[in-house]
């Protein structure tokens, strides 16, 4: 658009200059008709004459002018030095001759140039009274050019600012309608990052009927279904809850059976053997029994008030004193386990529920038992040591390892290789393990044995 204004007013300019070139010249032309018209000829006798005539003219109408003969010879000028000088040819322009003399125009305007100069120049022909062609006269115009080029640096100024102000109209008013466009859509982005399963979630008001309107109504669809699937969800995951409950209580009910069951077996044993150490053994048993006793009996409360499983008392614990009463129960326990420990430190402190820690240690020792086949002499290492801030154990066993292709699963709940349990205790011992700030792993080679890592940090406080 810009450009087209600029050529628009060139050629309005050009127009203008044109008609205001040709009045001029027909103005000077019956000047000269008067003075002339009764001539028959003119010639180079009369070139004083007519040098005085083009002068006087020139004064008159503020314009160079030029006058040529029927040849298109000069014949007299108002800036004869032109011609002295030899900037200009003395004879006609071939076009303006041409088209005067050979097609019989009236008047022809056209560009001409001297170097790099450009201007406008207009021909006409003076006639006598006898119709007859005496001369052709020309008027040069050279200020247009200099007034155009200032009429379209305005020009260009002026489309510049005016499309300026436009583009920033433009802009301003695209980022109002973007802004009016994009708000629904930031909004239903905001929505849709709060979106839970667990909270009720807001809909969207909106009452266009465009392609956002679309979007909206598809969205609160999604939270109206996300609602239904909720109150499903939660249904069901109470059903779930319980059934889960009923198998955790069972299977931590068990865990301390079988300690207690294999202190009783080994008290039954040291009592037949007549042991010299009977009296501390039978002491040393009985705080086993009874700390296994009592986790039972957190158990059965806990279960009777209808809570989850047994709320932590977290504490300070020493861990290793827990980890050498457990290893003793199963140290000998079966003729063909051998259980050995060996602990960097007398004491190590960490903060936890001492009957959690009871069960964890139970689990993961219990099952480097169960993992040796019945056929080979198990050994069982247990180590405790300090790495840094963390007190680490490791309980290693030479049994059958796990395979690759259940490895991923040994922490899922209701997930077991036995033929019995509810496949709950490492997934047990991994959530109290968790819930203490611990860390739980474990390295296996089938057929030679697994490792199960438990670290925690170590706790310095009263």
């Amino acid at each position: 658009m810009g450009v087209s204004s600029v050529f628009y007013s060139v050629h309005q300019f050009k127009e203008k200059n044109n008609q205001m070139l040709s009045q001029r010249i027909k103005s000077v032309l019956q000047e000269m008709e008067q003075k002339i018209m009764n001539e028959t000829k003119l010639d180079n006798s009369m070139a004083d004459y007519l040098q005085y005539l083009m002068q006087k003219f020139s004064n008159v109408f503020f314009s160079d002018i030029n006058l040529y003969n029927l040849d298109g010879q000069l014949l007299a000028t108002s800036r004869p030095e032109l011609y002295r000088q030899g900037l200009t040819s003395r004879m006609m322009n071939t076009r303006a001759y041409y088209q005067l003399a050979h097609k019989q125009k009236t008047e022809f305007i056209h560009e001409e140039s001297i170097g790099k100069l450009h201007y406008t120049s207009a021909y006409v022909p003076i006639f006598n009274y006898k119709h007859e062609v005496l001369a052709y006269l020309n008027l040069p115009y050279f200020v247009g050019n200099n007034e155009l080029k200032s009429e379209i640096s305005s020009l260009m100024v002026a489309v510049i600012n005016a499309y300026l102000l436009f583009v920033l109209f433009a802009i301003g008013l695209a980022v109002i309608i973007s802004r009016r466009i994009t708000r629904p859509l930031i909004l239903i982005q905001d929505r849709l990052a709060q979106i839970r399963i667990d909270k009720l979630n807001k809909k969207i008001g909106y009452k266009g009927h465009d392609e956002i309107g679309s979007l909206v109504k598809e969205y609160n669809r999604m939270v109206d279904e996300i609602s239904e699937s909720a109150e499903k969800l939660a249904k069901s995951e109470r059903e779930t809850a319980w059934r889960e409950m009923a198998k955790q209580i069972a299977h931590e009910i068990k865990n301390p059976l079988t300690p207690m069951k294999l202190s009783v077996q080994y008290l039954s044993k040291a009592w037949d053997s007549r042991r010299d150490d009977f009296d501390s053994f039978l002491k040393r048993v009985a705080n086993t029994l009874i700390e296994q006793i009592d986790q039972l009996h957190i158990i059965a409360n806990e279960f009777s008030n209808f809570a989850k499983m047994p709320q932590a008392k977290r504490t300070k614990v020493d861990l290793i004193e827990k980890l050498t009463n457990t290893a003793s129960l199963y140290d000998k326990a079966e003729l063909n386990i051998h259980v050995n420990t060996k602990t960097d430190h007398a004491k190590r402190y960490i903060f936890a529920d001492p009957d959690q820690m009871l069960s964890v240690l139970n689990n993961v020792i219990k099952n480097a038992v169960q993992a040796i086949p019945t056929d080979r002499k198990g050994i069982i290492n247990i180590t405790a040591e300090t790495i840094d801030t963390n007190i680490r154990i490791s309980v290693s066993d030479n049994g059958r390892g796990i395979g690759k292709e259940i490895r991923s699963k040994i922490f899922m709940p209701n997930f077991t290789t036995k033929s019995s349990g509810m496949g709950l205790g490492l997934a047990i011992v991994k959530n109290i393990v968790y819930n203490c700030d611990g860390e739980i792993w474990f390295e296996t080679k089938e057929n030679i044995g697994s490792t199960f890592y438990i670290q925690f940090p170590i706790y310095d406080g009263e």
